[in-house]
């Protein structure tokens, strides 16, 4: 993926853009035309003549004696052009982004809404009959949603027939399946090593309890399993990923703080919507845009208080596990990573990471820019090991100290969220915060789906 020069007379979120130089133009005296007389003309065409009768006949003997392993190094340096050539060629490859990779398992990858395909560079490309799959060697990371958004994850690698104008990616009866958003193969034998007979050990069956009423005999919990079922699927549900209840709408209705699940889904819908955005754009357009990406805040969460580099460093590439091929190395593909921070389940505040100038920003609505940050270093320091970002500069953004309550930092990282998200494609957006205006979005986006 290309790394695109940012706008030096944009800030974004307080940060200082600087702009990359172009490439030094050469001087317009070396374009000028050198005039030679009639006889230079003359004897150059004839000296050029004789050239190209020697090239060809040097290049028939040098062909001839050209051992076999010369030969088909070339023929796959061809061969590998012309699987390249099939995706340039290809009208459908403009909905697609395309990158080297710096893996030597597979050197390319190609990105779509909500869909990565690793492959090997020099594949097989084979045509059927009616010329519309070809097969390429692979590694599939596509997600598909309900209508609660709700993500099913699907991770298949081997050899594909690939269409790429209806994004369809076959996996052969050789090829491997893993079970949901993990690196277990899919269906792989379980043994249990206490069981004798290596037989997978049995969980003990459900005991049912039943109540009687002494002074009917009758039973009093028969329904009871039924109604509490029903109850449940009235009053709670599950969208973006997350689980909503009625008391959650009750939250946003009177102004209450923000759950982990509200601002959770919130990150997930702002991704989806980034995506949908960003593949509608053409092309040669895509590469000016600094794309961000956001992380679910039970990321850091997860972590704990005491934790380890190798703790968070198992949760971070478990969240990120499609980005494994890449080594991890999301700028290839992004240019900021932000995610919220619940501080000690009373607070709530937002880290952006600028992963090529190495800034830090923290947006904190209950800090003001002026003052000394007041901030979880462990934790800065950890996440600046994760995303490879050395030397990384720490600063408040100029959006904070803005929240004059007790309950509303949530509210102003969604906020602030927006903004980021908004910044990557209108390069005048300015932030301004608004409560009514994001708990409607946010009431809009928990709201279950009707059936």
């Amino acid at each position: 993926m290309s790394t695109t020069s940012i706008q030096s007379d944009k800030e974004y979120k307080g940060i200082q853009k600087i702009q990359s130089l172009s490439p030094n133009k050469s001087h317009t005296y070396f374009q000028q035309d050198q005039k030679q007389h009639n006889y230079y003309n003359q004897y150059n065409q004839q000296k050029k003549a004789q050239n190209n009768n020697d090239n060809q006949k040097n290049s028939y003997i040098l062909n001839k004696n050209k051992s076999p392993e010369i030969n088909e190094k070339n023929n796959l340096s061809q061969e590998q052009n012309k699987n390249e050539s099939f995706l340039l060629e290809d009208s459908n490859y403009q909905i697609y982004d395309c990158i080297n990779t710096i893996q030597l398992r597979y050197e390319k990858l190609l990105l779509c809404e909500n869909l990565l395909f690793y492959y090997k560079s020099c594949c097989d490309y084979q045509e059927n009959q009616n010329n519309e799959y070809k097969k390429m060697d692979g590694k599939l990371y596509q997600t598909n949603f309900d209508e609660n958004k709700n993500p099913k994850f699907k991770i298949q690698e081997g050899s594909f027939s690939v269409n790429l104008s209806k994004q369809k990616f076959v996996l052969s009866e050789n090829g491997i399946e893993y079970l949901g958003k993990s690196n277990t193969i899919k269906n792989s034998p379980i043994r249990d090593y206490n069981d004798g007979n290596n037989k997978r050990s049995k969980s003990a069956p459900h005991t049912k309890i039943v109540i009687i009423d002494v002074s009917t005999g009758l039973q009093v919990n028969k329904n009871y399993a039924i109604r509490n079922n029903k109850n449940q699927l009235l009053s709670c549900w599950c969208k973006y990923n997350q689980q909503f209840c009625k008391k959650d709408i009750l939250i946003l209705q009177n102004k209450g703080r923000l759950t982990s699940s509200i601002i959770d889904g919130y990150v997930m819908y702002l991704n989806l919507e980034s995506e949908r955005i960003y593949f509608k754009i053409q092309q040669r357009n895509r590469q000016e845009i600094n794309r961000i990406l956001l992380l679910p805040s039970t990321l850091t969460t997860n972590f704990g208080i005491d934790y380890s580099d190798q703790h968070s460093k198992l949760l971070f590439e478990t969240e990120l596990l499609e980005f494994q091929e890449l080594n991890y190395e999301l700028e290839l593909i992004y240019s900021y990573i932000g995610m919220p921070v619940n501080q000690n389940n009373y607070h709530w505040y937002f880290l952006l990471f600028d992963l090529k100038q190495r800034i830090c920003t923290i947006f904190d609505s209950l800090q003001q820019p002026n003052l000394n940050m007041n901030v979880d270093y462990k934790l800065l320091s950890t996440l600046e090991k994760l995303l490879k970002i050395k030397d990384c500069k720490r600063e408040l953004s100029q959006f904070s100290g803005q929240q004059f309550d007790g309950y509303s930092c949530g509210y102003h990282v969604c906020q602030f969220m927006k903004y980021c998200n908004e910044k990557q494609f209108q390069s005048n957006v300015k932030y301004n915060y608004n409560q009514s205006e994001i708990t409607e979005i946010l009431l809009k986006v928990i709201q279950q789906q009707q059936q």
